[in-house]
């Protein structure tokens, strides 16, 4: 098919050593190599990596995770995927059984549960893609609950929505995270994924 004259491929190896600033729509069916920032006004679909070798981090500031898909309340699982989470190192929830191949993201509901002692005044749970490395707390999904000093023996429940990255097999990691000893409880179920 013809190109229209605001249209232009560009075939070979490009090394970008300043930085770039695209206006528009982009898609690059390979890495991208930018020495410094990649800004994008317009939607971007690249295949590969992009990499910097200085500068900020790129603009392409989102991923597109297509459309959001609902299972019917009759094929969600009875018993949540995670069911009463505490691992403290990053552990995988694999929600394969109820996604296609090819999934980018999860939306899930649940519940975070937390054991009152008098003394622990948080807890949280840290969310991200299968794979990812990243252990920074505030760029990962979190949930939590935070109470002063809930008494002995009080039981403290809060149910949860959120949206995370998945592999394309649909697993997910996550993390409990607290300073002192674990009291608190996560139940993950899904409702429906990202395609």
């Amino acid at each position: 098919m013809p190109l229209t004259d605001q249209e232009q491929n560009i075939y070979g190896v490009k090394h970008f050593k300043q930085d770039v600033g695209l206006e528009g729509d982009v898609e690059v069916s390979g890495d991208v190599d930018v020495g410094g920032d990649f800004a994008v006004t317009g939607d971007a679909a690249i295949t590969g990596a992009i990499t910097h070798a200085t500068g900020a981090t790129a603009a392409v500031r989102a991923i597109d995770v297509g459309h959001l898909h609902l299972i019917p309340h009759n094929l969600r699982p009875a018993v949540p995927v995670l069911n009463g989470g505490t691992a403290t190192s990053f552990t995988d929830v694999d929600f394969g059984a109820y996604v296609p191949a090819g999934v980018k993201a999860l939306s899930l509901d649940g519940t975070v549960s937390w054991l009152g002692n008098g003394a622990k005044d948080y807890s949280f749970w840290e969310l991200r893609q299968n794979g990812d490395t990243t252990t920074d707390e505030d760029k990962l999904d979190k949930v939590g609950i935070y109470l002063t000093n809930l008494g002995s023996g009080l039981y403290e429940q809060l149910r949860i929505f959120v949206t995370v990255l998945c592999d394309s097999a649909g697993v997910i990691e996550y993390r409990f995270r607290q300073g002192l000893a674990a009291v608190g409880e996560l139940y993950l179920n899904i409702n429906g994924y990202y395609l």
